[in-house]
């Protein structure tokens, strides 16, 4: 238990290397398990075939939620009920999977790179802020934006590192992963830092942040729709931050306003019910899918506590990691499209108001 406290500490300092890689921060957090290297070789199979999402990318999607729908439909049947709650996360992960494709193949291999198109899937599914919240949250050089530390605050809560919600600051807890961290060998500092362990925490955490991002933003757009303002309200702030910018003799403005805002206003307590899964079968389905890539968590909790030394190492460089990191968060953003789309065709279970989530480690 120890170790898996001590690896969690890892997640803590990659976005918030900059207060203290959000790989060592949500790995302290998470109490995560060591993934095995190999990938599930069964994968998810394409509901189109590739022609039709490279020729007619919007058709194809257009047909893959239909047949999605359709078994939504076909699950509501009472002689199906014992086979909802195994099936439920993966029509979920198939849904939010189908909606990466006209932007690009969703990867089946950890150790095969993964290719652009994030970025473009993540400004459909969330807004033309998302792109620069989530590279700033992976960044692990520049200061983490409002939304990022919203977003750990309320992971401190769900993650069970604070009784109440916004009890201590984000970067008390950094530093106290810091401490963790330093106080083991370096060579198993290195060890972890390269590891499918801290790869597989860096994809949960990055597509639950993208959830975040997805589900904030359309309560965004919901208050402006009832307020009477447009959904693509021009940032009210344009001028004066140019006139600060050119005071401060700061040339580069920041990418993302309106929702890392309306984000950072958020109560703790309202953060936290952002970013918990809406349902606990969303929730079974973010950990599906990187049951599907890494391994299932409780295995790889074991073989960390039986030999660190032996622990499987990622072998992809740091631009890949770092766009399936993007990916993963593309992944979280449409799977609450997903999830919500799902919620017409099928009852599902919802979590309750204050509640954590649950983890082989509790």
């Amino acid at each position: 238990q120890q170790q898996a406290w001590t690896t969690c500490a890892f997640v803590m300092l990659g976005s918030l290397r900059p207060l203290l890689s959000i790989g060592a921060f949500g790995l302290f957090l998470h109490k995560g398990a060591l993934p095995q290297r190999r990938a599930s070789r069964q994968g998810l199979r394409l509901a189109c075939s590739e022609n039709e999402w490279r020729d007619d990318p919007e058709g194809a999607l257009a047909r893959a939620l239909e047949r999605n729908k359709a078994e939504w439909i076909a699950l509501r049947d009472p002689n199906y009920e014992s086979l909802s709650e195994l099936r439920a996360p993966e029509l979920l992960v198939s849904g939010a999977l189908d909606r990466l494709r006209p932007h690009l193949p969703p990867a089946e291999h950890i150790d095969i790179p993964p290719l652009h198109g994030s970025g473009a899937a993540l400004e459909q599914l969330v807004g033309s802020d998302a792109q620069a919240l989530v590279e700033n949250f992976h960044s692990g050089t520049k200061a983490l934006s409002m939304a990022g530390q919203v977003f750990w605050q309320a992971e401190l809560y769900l993650r069970s590192m604070h009784q109440e919600a916004g009890q201590e600051s984000v970067q008390g807890a950094a530093e106290d992963a810091k401490q963790q961290i330093e106080a083991k060998p370096a060579a198993f500092q290195a060890t972890i830092r390269n590891s499918v362990l801290l790869g597989r925490q860096n994809f949960v955490t990055s597509a639950r942040f993208g959830y975040f991002l997805a589900r904030g933003a359309q309560r965004l757009a919901l208050e402006r729709k009832l307020k009477g303002e447009p959904e693509n309200k021009p940032s009210d702030d344009n001028f004066l931050s140019r006139l600060v910018q050119q005071a401060s003799g700061v040339t580069e403005k920041r990418q993302y306003n309106a929702l890392e805002r309306y984000l950072s206003d958020m109560s703790p307590e309202e953060s936290v019910e952002i970013v918990r899964a809406a349902t606990n079968e969303a929730a079974r389905a973010l950990e599906l899918r990187a049951d599907q890539l890494f391994g299932k968590e409780q295995d790889l909790l074991e073989a960390l506590d039986h030999d660190p030394d032996q622990m499987a190492q990622m072998q992809l460089g740091p631009e890949s990691r770092r766009l399936l990191n993007m990916e993963a968060a593309a992944f979280g953003a449409a799977l609450f499209e997903a999830e919500a789309t799902a919620a017409l065709n099928f009852e599902l279970t919802y979590t309750s108001y204050g509640s954590r989530q649950e983890s082989p480690m509790r």
